[in-house]
């Protein structure tokens, strides 16, 4: 008894905690708005990175800072904001439009690679919720599982039992299918390490060397794939399918 009290109270002493934490984070996010709204973006911007180091994230918050650095007309930052706040809310419409805007005002016009109808589909069911959203329904429908499965048993009529059976295997199933995907979904996170180019111009050369000869450039706002590092390089591939090597401090990886 005494450990379920001591543990309930430090339960609420972290809670306490964290709640002014929490009241700062809100409070520097709608100084930041109204800062935007006033046309101080570069203000704005500072306030909301100020929450991202009381270790607070959401979609809404990465969207508000890729539309302040678009207004200063700092495209890198704007296309890494817009990148960052999909990864939390991938269908977004708002957040798929600005992107696309700032896109269409980049150096590079890089036409992606094709992907297969196989590729489509398996991206578009992964991405389709986050990692962390596919895990919560995993649990919500194990959780479904366990209590139908108790109704079941204890149920007396034959008829219940048989519904409640059926609607309790149907809780298993998703609760496995849906933790699979959140298996997936990490699986395709790690193998697509993304990163954004913050150098107004970037030489892309053959090799980890900066004497190594030099195969293309990109500049700022374009999107790269990580493939390998080599201390301060990375091989990077560009999305429609061109690799070099470029130093590490020239991208912002998401």
């Amino acid at each position: 008894m005494k450990a379920r009290i001591s543990f309930g109270l430090m339960l609420v002493l972290l809670l306490l905690a964290a709640a002014p934490i929490y009241a700062q984070a809100d409070n520097y996010f709608d100084q930041g708005k109204e800062l935007y709204k006033a046309e101080r973006y570069r203000d704005a911007i500072k306030r909301w990175e100020a929450v991202i180091t009381l270790n607070k994230h959401s979609a809404a918050l990465y969207f508000n800072l890729g539309n302040a650095h678009y207004q200063l007309n700092e495209l890198g930052p704007s296309v890494y904001y817009y990148e960052k706040a999909l990864i939390l809310a991938p269908n977004d419409r708002d957040i798929l439009s600005n992107r696309s805007f700032v896109q269409n005002a980049l150096v590079d016009i890089i036409q992606p690679m094709p992907k297969t109808l196989w590729a489509k589909w398996n991206e578009g069911i992964t991405n389709f919720m986050t990692t962390s959203q596919w895990a919560v329904a995993s649990v919500l429908g194990m959780i479904g599982f366990v209590l139908l499965f108790l109704v079941y048993s204890w149920a007396i009529a034959p008829g219940f039992k048989r519904v409640f059976f059926s609607l309790s295997m149907l809780g298993l199933f998703l609760s496995l299918s849906f933790g699979l995907l959140a298996y997936k979904s990490e699986q395709f996170m790690a193998q697509n390490h993304w990163a954004i180019v913050f150098d107004q111009e970037l030489t892309l050369r053959s090799g980890p060397r900066v004497s190594d000869p030099v195969l293309f450039e990109l500049h700022e706002g374009a999107k790269v794939k990580i493939m390998s590092t080599d201390d301060s390089w990375r091989l990077v591939m560009s999305e429609d399918g061109r690799e070099g090597w470029i130093l590490a401090e020239s991208i912002r990886e998401l």
